[in-house]
C-alpha cells in the first residue's frame, strides 16, 4: 500500500516581509488620517469659537462706546461740582438731587457687555489650539469686563443707597460718587482700548471678516482718541 503523499509548503521570507511592511504602512497611514480628521475637527472648531468671541467682543464694543462717551460728560460735571463743594467742604442735599437730575436726565444707562460666547468656548475647549498670548489677551478683556461690571455695580448701589440716607451727607456722597464714578469711567477706557487692540488681531490671525459700520467706525475712532 503507497504512503500519503506529503505536500510541503515553502515559506518566502520576502513575501512574509512585503505583507508585513504593507499592514504596518496602512496602519499607520489609517493613524494618520485619523490624526488629520482630528486636527482638522479642532481648528475648525476654533476658528468658529474665535469668530463667535471676536463677534461678541465687536457687538460690546458698539454698545459700550456711546455708554462710555455719556460717562465721561457725567464725569465732567460730578468733577466740577466736587471742586466748587470742596471749596467750604459744603453742599446741600437739595442741590446734590438736582445735581443727580440735571447730570443723567436720561439716567446712568444700562451696561450691556457679554461674556455667552468666551465661556462657551472656555466649556467646549475650542480653544485648545490658541496660541498661548493670544489666549491670555482674550482672558484678560473678559477679567477686565467683569471689573467694569463690578464697578458699575458698585456706583448703582451707592446711587441707590445715598437716596434712602436720611438725613444725608452731601458733601460725602458727593465725594463718594467722584471717586466710584472716576473708576467706572477707567475701567470702561481700559476695556475700549482692549477692544481696539484684540478685535482688529483676532481678525487678521484667522482671516475673520472685519467688523462693519458702526463697529468699525467706533474702533477706529476710538484708537485715533487714544493716540492723542
Amino acid at each position: 500500500m503507497s504512503e500519503p503523499r506529503r505536500f510541503r509548503f515553502e515559506i518566502d521570507l520576502g513575501d512574509v516581509v512585503i505583507e508585513i511592511v504593507s499592514i504596518v504602512v496602512a496602519i499607520l497611514l489609517a493613524l494618520g488620517v485619523h490624526a488629520w480628521q482630528a486636527r482638522v475637527g479642532r481648528e475648525a472648531r476654533l476658528h468658529a469659537a474665535v469668530a463667535n468671541v471676536a463677534r461678541e467682543l465687536a457687538r460690546n464694543r458698539a454698545l459700550l462706546a456711546p455708554l462710555a462717551a455719556r460717562h465721561r460728560r457725567v464725569e465732567a460735571r460730578l468733577l466740577a461740582a466736587y471742586r466748587a463743594a470742596a471749596v467750604n467742604r459744603v453742599y446741600t442735599q437739595g442741590r446734590l438731587d438736582r445735581l443727580e437730575d440735571r447730570i443723567a436726565p436720561r439716567g446712568f444707562g444700562v451696561l450691556q457687555v457679554q461674556s455667552i460666547a468666551w465661556q462657551i468656548a472656555q466649556s467646549d475647549r475650542a480653544l485648545g489650539l490658541m496660541p498661548y498670548d493670544r489666549r491670555a489677551a482674550l482672558t484678560a478683556i473678559y477679567l477686565r469686563q467683569r471689573d467694569l461690571e463690578r464697578a458699575y455695580a458698585s456706583f448703582i448701589a451707592l446711587v441707590q443707597r445715598g437716596s434712602l440716607l436720611a438725613p444725608r451727607n452731601a458733601y460725602g456722597e458727593l465725594r463718594a460718587l467722584v471717586g466710584t464714578f472716576g473708576d467706572v469711567v477707567a475701567a470702561e477706557d481700559d476695556v475700549l482700548h482692549e477692544y481696539t487692540t484684540e478685535i482688529p488681531a483676532l481678525v487678521r490671525q484667522y482671516r475673520l471678516a472685519a467688523p462693519r459700520g458702526a463697529t468699525a467706525a467706533a474702533i477706529q475712532e476710538f484708537g485715533s482718541r487714544r493716540a492723542n
